[in-house]
Formats: C-alpha cells, structure tokens, sequence
C-alpha cells in the first residue's frame, strides 16, 4: 500500500512539473526577441502639459457673492445698458456664428477653437488636462462637472473679462457695489483682446490661426498714440453706470467691428460705427467720347483703422465694384475688386497673396 501510494504520488508530481514547463514554455516563448512585433508590448503615449495660452479655456470662475450667477443676464439687472449693448454685439454671438459652427463640426476641427469662442471653462463640457505627445487633435478630457450649458450660449459674455477668482475686475472701484470690485486696468486693457485677437500659430500643415489684430495694431500708428482697442471699439459715455447711480466717465459695450451680423435676421449696433476707408474714384477726364478708352483711379485710404484692413480671420475680404455708366444709368462696364489676405490651404497652408488696406 505504501508502495502504491508513493507511485500515485510520483504520477501526480510529474503531472504539475509538466504543466509548470509547458507553462514556462509559453512564458519563454513570449518573451524570445524573435517574436513578432505585434506581440510585443506598446508603449505608453507621453502626456504633455500646455505650451500655449489658446491651449487653455481660462480657469473654472466662482460665482462672486451678491450676485445670481455668471449668466449676462445677471448683470443686466442692474448694468442696464451694458447689458442692452453686449446682446446686440458679436461677442454675444461668437458661439452662433454660422461660419465657425460649421468650422467645429467638421470631423478634424480641434477643440482649442472653442477657448476663443467660448473662453471660460465654466462654458465647457470637457475639461482639458493634458495633450497625448502635446498633439492638439489628442486631448485629454475629462467630463466637467459644473460645465453650464446656457451660459456657453452667450459666447463672449460679461464673466469673460470681468470675473476671476470670485472678484469683479473693473477699471474704478465703488464701495456701494453689491459684489467684490478690484481694480485692474491692466487686465481690462488691450492685452485682454490680444488673448483671442492675436494668435498667429502653425497648428498643422493645413491648420493656421492667422489672427494678427494685435501685431497690427502695435506696427501701426495708433499704438504710439496711446489709442487701443478700447478707444475705438468701446467708445467713451458719459452715464450712470447702474440704474439710478451718479453720471460717470464710463465705455460702451458695442465692440463696434464692421457691422456685418454673425447671425441672419439679427442686425449688429452701427449706431457708433465708422467707416475705416475712406474711397475716392476720379475719371482721367471729364467727359468720354464713343470710343475713347475709359479710365478712372480709385483710390482707397485706411484713415481711422487701428489695424489693417479687413483684419481678423484670414478668409475674410472686402469686394470693390467700380461701374462705367452711361447718362441714361445703364452699365457700361462693370468691375471687382478683392481685397485681403489669399490662401492655399492644401496640401500646406500658405498665404500667397495679400492687397490688404494697411
């Protein structure tokens, strides 16, 4: 009996030792350097931070205490007519806008043009952590959880540049006020425009953010004035800046641009707009006869533009049509002008043309 025991006991060893083997084969084989590629294990993607400011909505914005909320909304209830200003401007409708809807819903947009068209965090349903080998079309996200769907509907709305870290940002102070204040004219200055209207990067090949706004301001004249954004595009009034408070040196919330609305049946403020060209046409002579071979000069002039015109987005352009007419009225001759930046978007993006007023 002992005998037969032992052997069972031998049976049953040489069974696990051959299991162990096979299993330790398998490992082997596993591990051998001729083994395919495609067993081999990947290695993981690096994660990198941000190298630049457009990477970044601007960081999630407590509501200040005193007032109900972030919302635009919310402040016009005491900022009358700021409120009425901003809800007829293009910032208000940055998130509507029909060209760069269509630009985000195509399937290689990058998210990064979200942080100019809607900029505060709070505004974004994702937030960013990190880019998988700093590539912009490989974003880590993740899912945020105080993201507020309606005020990402106002775009470019009150909080953007007046609110951060629970405070009010404004360029005076008032001890009345219901919320926080802080003064900072160097936040509400035109360096606060340059965040989104001077980007000039190479994102891709055939991706280019070419908004040089700001470039262009700082070669021209009107930065040695002293005249900025502000000066023109939020001009001075003289009002209370809430209901039923004392008159004050105060801007318009109009950011008056050319006037031309981003959404269909809803016409832009051009109650302070002002033509930046000036446009003369001067025929050769006074008078032609059948026959004769017409001329006219045209000449235009950038007169009170802080910045090229047209300026901003690259696809943007100004159309000039000169017409020949007879006494009766009728077209004689017809012809257009296009004035702005030209690109070649593929297979690199290239500007290879460029008659913008400077």
């Amino acid at each position: 009996m002992k005998i037969q025991s032992l052997n069972l006991y031998m049976q049953h060893t040489w069974r696990c030792l051959a299991l162990f083997a096979l299993f330790y084969a398998l490992i082997a084989a596993g591990c051998s350097n001729d083994a395919p590629s495609s067993d081999r294990r990947v290695a993981m993607p690096d994660t990198t931070g941000f190298t630049r400011h457009w990477e970044q909505a601007i960081p999630q914005q407590p509501v200040p205490d005193g007032i109900d909320g972030l919302s635009a909304q919310a402040c016009g209830e005491c900022h009358v007519d700021n409120y009425r200003e901003w809800k007829q401007s293009i910032h208000a409708d940055a998130w509507v806008d029909l060209q760069f809807q269509n630009e985000i819903r195509k399937p290689n947009s990058p998210y990064v043009c979200r942080n100019c068209h809607t900029p505060l965090q709070n505004q974004q349903e994702y937030i960013v952590t990190g880019l998988i080998n700093g590539d912009v079309f490989r974003p880590v996200k993740k899912p945020n959880p105080d993201f507020d769907p309606e005020l990402k509907q106002e775009a470019i709305t009150c909080a953007v540049c007046h609110v951060r870290d629970g405070v009010i940002i404004g360029r005076r102070g008032n001890l009345d006020a219901p919320h926080p204040v802080k003064v900072d004219t160097v936040h509400l200055s035109e360096k606060l425009c340059f965040r989104c209207h001077n980007v000039a990067e190479v994102v891709t090949p055939t991706l280019v953010c070419a908004f040089e706004t700001g470039n262009e301001w700082q070669e021209g004249p009107y930065s040695k004035l002293g005249t900025t954004c502000i000066t023109c595009h939020m001009p001075k009034v003289y009002r209370p800046l809430v209901e039923d408070g004392p008159e004050r040196w105060t801007v318009r919330h109009t950011f008056v641009g050319s006037g031309i609305p981003k959404f269909p049946g809803k016409p832009q403020n051009r109650e302070f707009y002002v033509p930046g060209l000036d446009l003369q046409a001067e025929p050769t002579l006074p008078s032609f006869a059948t026959g004769d071979t017409a001329y006219a000069i045209v000449r235009i002039r950038n007169s009170r533009a802080g910045h090229q015109l047209p300026t901003g987005d690259p696809e943007r352009f100004i159309t000039l049509t000169m017409q020949f007419l007879d006494r009766k009225g009728s077209v004689l001759k017809e012809h257009t002008e296009r004035i702005g930046e030209t690109w070649e978007w593929y297979p690199v993006a290239r500007k290879i043309a460029d008659n913008s007023i400077r």
